[in-house]
């Protein structure tokens, strides 16, 4: 009867710990816009550079989370966060440029407690596996309105409006959290790791392969907006497509789920990040909007559809759920590094130059995302 209460209490922590990361490219067009159009007038490097940090924040605070976790109850945890994501957000406000930097890696971090928190939180519910995909579903229909809502933000108060949609979204979310179960507030008791002794050699190749995806997803999404208005779309309409995208991810990660393990696990990852490279490399090379909107959507279904693959062979690996939990920090971080990457090679190399270095990310991702199958089946044959 309380299913419901640990669902909403989950989607509340990743509309408040994720949504920045999932509006990346309106900060960076923010940042980037001239300031007599209200931006800062940084250029893609800068830009990217410093959302990564944001988002390297988040990802190093989730992690670091998983003992505070232990130990904490998790309203405390929730009140900190909460409350640190909501005057970090106010103070970037009321600061100038130059003061602005320490207070969007403080409200990174305390995303990231939110990130953990809610994970804990599905985790110790009594069917975290079916809440875990409608917690996502929810998350990321949620993250697709604000998508929408910060080129409003910008257009009428600047860079410094996204900042505004950011505290405002705590607003939103954090009274929610007010529903949160007794059992998901309570310390968890102590079990097993799961099965010991899980390989390295196992587990490594997976964690390579989800970071260099994740790096090469970043890297483009992260200057979509940008790759949109280049291709001779609006600011409205380019963020109108990305938060499209995020349905379509959804049904990436739907489409995943139905197929499952029928084909095994790399005839699907192939496929998806084929799909990735191909799209990767046409809306990076082509500007027509048309072909824009086109690969812009194939690049998020098949994103989901090959991470859904990604967590499933984790799993696999580790049923104790330890790789799965490292999958989880290495997907932020990847992520994180993206649009520093992205930024940089943009500045010095133009846009087709990232095309071609994601289709390379994303060609060692497949091999040793094989290497790491390979090896599971090997171990279970021994």
């Amino acid at each position: 009867r309380s299913t419901w209460r640990f669902l909403a209490c989950a989607v509340a922590c990743s509309g408040i710990g994720i949504t920045m990361s999932v509006i990346a490219p309106g900060l960076i067009g923010g940042y980037t816009a001239a300031p007599e159009a209200g931006g800062l007038g940084l250029d893609q490097a800068h830009a990217g550079r410093y959302v990564t940090l944001e988002m390297l924040a988040t990802a190093l605070a989730a992690i670091a989370s998983a003992p505070l976790i232990e130990r904490v109850r998790l309203s405390h945890i929730l009140l900190a966060s909460v409350g640190l994501v909501l005057v970090a957000n106010l103070s970037a406000l009321l600061v100038p440029p130059p003061g602005l930097w320490p207070f969007r890696i403080l409200a990174g971090a305390a995303a990231g407690m939110a990130v953990g928190a809610g994970n804990a939180i599905i985790a110790r519910s009594i069917d975290p596996d079916r809440l875990y995909g409608l917690s996502a579903t929810l998350a990321t229909a949620y993250s697709a309105l604000a998508l929408i809502a910060t080129p409003v933000a910008v257009s009428l108060f600047g860079y410094s409006g996204i900042f505004g949609l950011l505290a405002l979204n705590v607003g939103i979310l954090c009274p929610i959290l007010l529903l949160l179960p007794d059992k998901a507030n309570s310390a968890p008791h102590r079990v097993s790791a799961g099965q010991p002794g899980v390989s390295a050699t196992l587990a490594a190749p997976l964690l390579i392969s989800a970071f260099l995806l994740n790096v090469s997803d970043g890297a483009i999404y992260g200057f979509s907006e940008m790759i949109g208005r280049r291709s001779g779309l609006e600011p409205e309409a380019a963020s109108a497509v990305l938060a499209l995208g995020g349905f379509f991810g959804i049904a990436g990660a739907l489409l995943a789920a139905l197929i499952g393990s029928r084909f095994g696990r790399l005839a699907p990852v192939t496929a998806a990040i084929v799909v990735k490279l191909l799209s990767g490399w046409v809306i990076t090379t082509f500007r027509q909007p048309e072909v824009y909107v086109a690969m812009q959507l194939m690049l998020t279904l098949s994103f989901y559809f090959a991470i859904t693959y990604t967590l499933g062979l984790g799993a696999a690996i580790d049923p104790g759920g330890s790789v799965s939990a490292s999958l989880g920090g290495v997907i932020l971080l990847g992520g994180s590094v993206g649009p520093w990457i992205g930024g940089t090679i943009i500045k010095d190399q133009g846009y087709s130059a990232l095309g071609l270095t994601c289709a390379i990310l994303l060609a060692l991702a497949l091999a040793t995302f094989f290497v790491a199958e390979r090896r599971l089946r090997r171990s279970r044959d021994q």
